[in-house]
């Protein structure tokens, strides 16, 4: 192939976000080869796992799917017994989702699969995946905003990535933090000159 012309115009966030998630999603359907899972079932058993039992309004706020897709996606789960519905005990009107027994073996049988390609894609990006991971953050924080969807469930901390900063004050909003590292970045392109 011409090199001239393997490279194209830079595009822009969100096609960039398409070509992460394609790649993404390519690498964890085979590390879930054999499994009854679609990669979105395992990234959403995960949630359930971590953050449950919590309803389906709750994953739907949490992932921003919309709740026909998940819904389709639960039923299909549910099919499966992989997943249950159960009574919310702090309200009757709703149910929460859970894994099942045979659920949950299901979800953990891929995990060294998947723990092989996280260590192959930790050596790929030179030993900082926290970096990475971070800088993936601030986008997942500025995509929720925009979105106007609940906070991510989980969170790196921030400060463990920038030791040489210290701050005691009271925790900064996600919109602070992207400001404090823009300007972390300004100092640093200043200061190469």
């Amino acid at each position: 192939m011409d090199t001239s012309q393997a490279h194209g115009p830079a595009k822009n966030v969100l096609v960039d976000l398409w070509l992460l998630s394609t790649l993404a999603t390519g690498l964890v359907d085979n590390a879930l080869a054999g499994s009854p899972m679609s990669v979105d079932e395992f990234a959403t058993y995960g949630l359930i796992v971590d953050l449950g039992p919590l309803s389906p309004a709750d994953l739907a706020r949490a992932t921003g799917l919309a709740p026909t897709t998940l819904s389709g996606m639960l039923t299909r789960c549910e099919r499966r017994g992989e997943l249950e519905r159960v009574p919310n005990p702090s309200d009757r009107r709703s149910v929460l989702l859970r894994l099942t027994d045979h659920g949950i073996k299901v979800y953990r049988a891929p995990v060294e699969h998947l723990r092989a390609l996280l260590t192959k894609i930790d050596v790929a990006t030179d030993g900082l995946p926290r970096d990475v991971r971070l800088a993936l953050q601030r986008l997942d924080d500025a995509l929720r905003e925009v979105g106007g969807l609940d906070p991510r469930s989980y969170r790196l901390d921030i400060a463990d990535a920038l030791p040489s900063i210290h701050y005691s004050g009271p925790r900064l909003s996600a919109r602070q933090h992207r400001e404090v590292l823009s300007f972390v970045d300004w100092i640093r392109h200043r200061d190469l000159r």
